[in-house]
Protein backbone atom coordinates (compact mmCIF):
# COMPACT_ATOMS: atom_id res chain seq x y z
CA UNK A 1 0.00 0.00 0.00
CA UNK A 2 1.77 3.37 -1.28
CA UNK A 3 2.35 5.82 1.59
CA UNK A 4 -0.02 9.31 1.67
CA UNK A 5 2.84 12.02 0.49
CA UNK A 6 0.45 14.90 1.84
CA UNK A 7 0.70 12.65 5.74
CA UNK A 8 4.77 12.97 5.80
CA UNK A 9 6.30 14.49 8.55
CA UNK A 10 8.74 17.14 8.45
CA UNK A 11 11.32 14.53 9.81
CA UNK A 12 10.35 12.09 7.26
CA UNK A 13 11.00 14.37 4.49
CA UNK A 14 14.35 15.30 6.03
CA UNK A 15 15.36 11.82 5.91
CA UNK A 16 14.31 11.62 2.36
CA UNK A 17 16.66 14.75 1.72
CA UNK A 18 19.54 13.41 3.00
CA UNK A 19 19.14 10.12 1.03
CA UNK A 20 18.77 12.17 -1.90
CA UNK A 21 21.81 13.87 -1.18
CA UNK A 22 23.70 10.47 -0.75
CA UNK A 23 22.44 9.58 -4.72
CA UNK A 24 19.31 8.07 -3.83
CA UNK A 25 16.78 8.61 -6.84
CA UNK A 26 14.30 6.38 -5.03
CA UNK A 27 13.87 9.11 -2.51
CA UNK A 28 14.18 12.20 -4.59
CA UNK A 29 11.02 10.26 -6.02
CA UNK A 30 9.64 10.46 -3.19
CA UNK A 31 10.27 14.27 -2.85
CA UNK A 32 8.95 14.65 -5.99
CA UNK A 33 5.99 13.03 -5.43
CA UNK A 34 5.46 14.75 -2.39
CA UNK A 35 5.87 18.63 -3.44
CA UNK A 36 5.16 18.62 -7.26
CA UNK A 37 1.81 19.05 -6.82
CA UNK A 38 3.00 21.96 -4.43
CA UNK A 39 5.31 23.21 -6.95
CA UNK A 40 2.86 23.23 -10.23
CA UNK A 41 -0.15 25.58 -8.62
CA UNK A 42 2.66 27.94 -7.22
CA UNK A 43 3.79 28.60 -10.58
CA UNK A 44 0.29 27.79 -12.10
CA UNK A 45 -0.74 31.46 -10.51
CA UNK A 46 2.32 33.32 -11.05
CA UNK A 47 3.61 32.50 -15.19
CA UNK A 48 1.29 31.69 -18.52
CA UNK A 49 -0.25 28.46 -18.91
CA UNK A 50 1.98 27.18 -21.57
CA UNK A 51 4.99 27.46 -19.24
CA UNK A 52 3.87 25.66 -16.28
CA UNK A 53 5.09 21.85 -17.02
CA UNK A 54 8.51 23.30 -18.58
CA UNK A 55 9.15 25.26 -15.33
CA UNK A 56 7.98 22.77 -12.84
CA UNK A 57 10.50 20.09 -14.29
CA UNK A 58 12.92 22.97 -14.15
CA UNK A 59 12.76 23.27 -10.22
CA UNK A 60 13.35 19.56 -9.98
CA UNK A 61 15.62 18.82 -11.88
CA UNK A 62 17.83 22.12 -9.97
CA UNK A 63 17.15 20.91 -6.58
CA UNK A 64 18.40 17.75 -7.75
CA UNK A 65 21.27 18.96 -9.71
CA UNK A 66 21.91 21.16 -6.24
CA UNK A 67 20.18 18.74 -3.03
CA UNK A 68 23.92 18.00 -2.04
CA UNK A 69 24.05 21.64 -1.34
CA UNK A 70 21.35 22.05 1.29
CA UNK A 71 22.18 22.22 4.84
CA UNK A 72 19.41 20.53 6.93
CA UNK A 73 18.61 22.07 10.06
CA UNK A 74 18.84 25.51 8.68
CA UNK A 75 16.29 25.81 6.63
CA UNK A 76 12.78 23.48 6.25
CA UNK A 77 12.96 21.46 3.21
CA UNK A 78 9.81 22.24 2.24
Amino acid sequence: MPHDPSKRTEEAIQKLVLSSQKGDQDAFSDLYEHFVDLVYRYIYFKVDARDVEDLTETVFVKVWANIRQYKPGKYNFS
